[in-house]
């Protein structure tokens, strides 16, 4: 999001360069990604400090008084982005840094830090396609229960021979512990689905596998958006660089987890 879209929900803008400098009185901190960066309690005071003064001087030096919370949509997120940074600080932060990390969110610093707040519209459509996942998964249930009674019926007219095999090869193998067994519910049934390729329509919409495809889709996306901002000079290096290298671990992660997946079920 630019600094035009902030500005069309009343949010802070990014601050340019020169205003860092001014607030910052000098030499500008590294735009870290605070939840990335491994930033204890201590080293997050540099970053903070400028903002620990006087409620009657925040006019003064930023322009608006950064204690007056804007509208609930930004507030919630700034709230979550600073839980999640601190929850795992082995010293916990006390009230006041995150106080003044609100200030500095107010102002626009954090979105060098990682802080990314979706506009209501984004926040909508996610809403939206919950519900149709959640129908997706209804759907998907009331599937798999046929589908088991299908496969249960197929089992059941197999000769016994068959029947005893199929039973200690799932009792007495890994087929239990295969991801996309366990991910259709683990039962016996399950293992007969996937044995005796009885197709259930909407497994592939809801299994991990697609939810990680339709990631490494999205984390495509925000890299092609990230250098076109790289390319407009919307971005410094260090942020350009930073989000790269965060973009980058979670796409090796994926892939990873993606052949642990493929592996186990071919």
């Amino acid at each position: 999001m630019n600094n035009k879209r902030y500005k069309k929900y009343g949010w802070p803008s990014k601050p340019f360069r020169y205003l860092l400098k001014r607030i910052y009185e000098g030499n500008v901190p590294p735009a870290d990604n605070f939840l990335t960066v491994d930033i204890d309690c201590y080293g997050i005071y540099r970053f903070i400090n400028p903002f620990r003064i006087d409620p009657r001087d925040l006019v003064k030096k930023f322009g608006c008084n950064l204690d007056i919370p804007l509208d609930d949509c930004f507030e919630k997120q700034l709230n979550d982005f600073i839980e999640e940074v601190l929850k795992n600080e082995k010293k916990p932060a006390n009230a006041a840094t995150k106080f003044l990390l609100k200030r500095m969110g107010r102002f626009g610093l954090l979105y060098r830090h990682g802080f990314n707040p979706k506009s209501p519209e984004q926040i909508e459509a996610e809403r939206v396609e919950a519900e149709k996942h959640k129908q997706k998964v209804y759907d998907f249930i009331k599937d798999r229960n046929y589908k088991r009674r299908e496969a249960r019926k197929i089992f059941e007219s197999l000769p016994q021979e068959d029947q005893n095999y199929r039973q200690m090869e799932f009792e007495h193998s890994q087929a239990q512990n295969d991801p996309i067994i366990k991910a259709r519910g683990g039962t016996f049934e399950d293992f007969l689905i996937f044995m005796l390729k009885v197709k259930i329509t909407l497994y592939d919409e809801i299994s991990e596998t697609n939810k990680i495809r339709m990631r490494n889709r999205e984390i495509s996306t925000g890299l092609k958006d990230i250098a076109q901002k790289w390319n407009k000079d919307e971005i410094d290096f260090t942020e350009f660089a930073g989000i790269f290298k965060s973009s980058a671990k979670e796409l090796n992660e994926l892939d990873q987890r993606l052949k642990e997946l493929q592996t186990s079920s071919g």
